[in-house]
């Protein structure tokens, strides 16, 4: 969600998120990496919308348009249970212009 409270930092936020998933599943032994991403990815719509409507919202997204265009991809991420990290990091991308 910080891509939208400092856009211009969009593309450095969605490189994070690209380093964080290759380390981190690069080093997953425990479990089948496809079952983790697939958890992973399924409970992201629902962490998404959680820190606009939840009990412990993010105080730096303050415009209702910001916190719908969050609502936007979150609702249809859990509706739809996707389950890949690379579509819920290209519906994100999308959402915030890249």
């Amino acid at each position: 969600m910080k891509c939208i409270w400092r856009p211009e930092s969009t593309a450095q936020y969605l490189d994070c998120f690209d380093a964080l998933r290759s380390s981190y599943l690069d080093r997953v032994s425990w479990e089948p990496r496809s079952e983790l991403v697939t958890r992973a990815a399924t409970l992201l719509g629902a962490f998404l919308l959680a820190r606009i409507d939840g009990k412990s919202p993010v105080e730096y997204i303050t415009k209702e348009e910001d916190r719908e265009r969050v609502r936007g991809v979150a609702i249809p991420l859990i509706s739809e249970q996707v389950g890949e990290l690379d579509e819920v990091r290209a519906r994100w991308a999308i959402a915030v212009g890249v």
